[in-house]
């Protein structure tokens, strides 16, 4: 009897099994319908389609999605604007304001930067640069900086938009890969 019942739940073990292997097979084969084919890795897939626009390569695409981000980072003056005025009113230590504005002023810099350098690297077919670079794209210490002497960071918004887009280029720019 132990032997029958053994032998049913392994070959219905074995059928889910199955099941789940070829369900993970044609999803991944099948992809996401409606979505750019160079925006399927992409977390923020809307968001992807409008950012690699009608391109026809894997090059065209990166270009667009970068140069779509670089646009919002134009941005980024105003940003730095924004955080030295919060920080100047909200923090009180002379010494720990201008560390902060200094590390946002880095980041934000850093961040344009590395931008530049990706869209670069992508002109170069150097997709590793270019995913290197997207990758170093980090604004959160910018937050840690402020959230440390209780300062929200203003912009909240344009910051999370800024981080989708650079998730987006690095997606497409290592959808081949």
């Amino acid at each position: 009897m132990a032997s029958k019942s053994f032998n049913s739940f392994s070959l219905l073990s074995l059928a889910i099994f199955g099941a789940i292997l070829l369900s993970q097979g044609l999803v991944e084969a099948r992809g996401r319908v409606g979505v750019n084919p160079f925006c399927q890795k992409a977390q923020y897939f809307k968001l992807c389609n409008g950012m690699v626009k009608n391109a026809k390569t894997e090059k065209e695409a990166s270009i667009n999605a970068i140069t779509s981000t670089r646009v919002l980072a134009a941005q980024i003056p105003v940003l730095t604007k924004a955080v030295t005025d919060t920080v100047n009113q909200g923090v009180t230590d002379p010494t720990a304001k201008e560390s902060v504005i200094k590390q946002c002023t880095k980041v934000f810099q850093n961040a344009v930067e590395d931008l530049d350098l990706s869209l670069a690297a992508v002109g170069s077919d150097d997709v590793f640069t270019a995913a290197t670079k997207l990758s170093a794209i980090n604004l959160s210490d910018c937050s840690d900086a402020m959230d440390e002497f209780g300062v929200t960071l203003p912009m909240q918004k344009v910051v999370t938009q800024f981080q989708r887009q650079v998730s987006n280029c690095l997606a497409v720019v290592q959808s081949k890969q």
